[in-house]
């Protein structure tokens, strides 16, 4: 199954440590993610850098990352540890559900 990243959403009151993760989610917006595994890969990728900056900012609280599935797509959402109510950004996929491609030999087809 694809994925495309159809929405993310940055909350504005972050400290510097949520503007950072913030700034590079921001990157996967309307990116199509190719598979499950890089799918996995790209949450893997966040997860990282949600460590990286815990670590760069030990005197903050930490953040992690938690995942949500639906019937035609998922989310994942950045929040402050022990208040899933401070969430720092979310990130929203749907399920592609197939591509459309022109191709001449069908257009002649649907002319005869």
């Amino acid at each position: 199954m694809a994925y495309f990243i159809n929405y993310i959403q940055n909350y504005s009151k972050a400290s510097n440590k949520g503007r950072e993760l913030q700034q590079y989610v921001r990157k996967f917006n309307q990116m199509l993610v190719k598979d499950d595994l890089s799918m996995d890969a790209l949450k893997s990728e966040i997860e990282q850098e949600i460590d990286r900056l815990n670590k760069a900012y030990p005197r903050s609280k930490k953040l992690f990352l938690s995942t949500y599935k639906s019937v035609d797509g998922g989310w994942l959402t950045a929040c402050v540890e022990n208040n899933s109510e401070k969430i720092v950004c979310v990130l929203s996929w749907k399920d592609v559900l197939g591509t459309y491609c022109f191709s001449e030999k069908i257009m002649e087809e649907i002319e005869q």
